[in-house]
């Protein structure tokens, strides 16, 4: 399984460099459209494999946001599940030790 990984990974590092050799032109990316220049200008000049990856990143970021919050219900449900799990798994001993179960079947008969 380590193999693969190592393998999965040395694939996806071919591809990042592949990437970043196929598109070294650079590219100015501005933040507000050219209509709007008057609210405020700026801009900076990046390598196009730059902005690729980054924009990937973002989107990975985001995603991974949206999921985590996504999950927040599950994640409650669980925890409420477990605490009432522990909660029966307690009485459950309480009442075994009251009742004397895994006690000798003899020794509970003179109880």
């Amino acid at each position: 399984m380590r193999y693969l990984r190592y393998a999965l990974l040395a694939i996806l590092l071919i591809v990042i460099v592949s990437l970043s050799l196929a598109n070294s032109a650079s590219v100015t990316l501005k933040l507000m459209p050219p209509g709007f220049d008057f609210i405020y200008q700026a801009e900076v000049t990046l390598p196009l494999f730059f902005v690729i990856i980054g924009a990937v990143v973002i989107g990975f970021i985001c995603g991974e946001l949206l999921e985590y919050v996504r999950e927040r219900k599950i994640r409650r449900v669980s925890s409420q599940r477990r605490r009432e799990v522990m909660r029966l798994e307690r009485e459950n001993q309480e009442l075994k030790k009251k009742t004397g179960e895994g006690e000798d079947d003899v020794l509970a008969l003179l109880n």
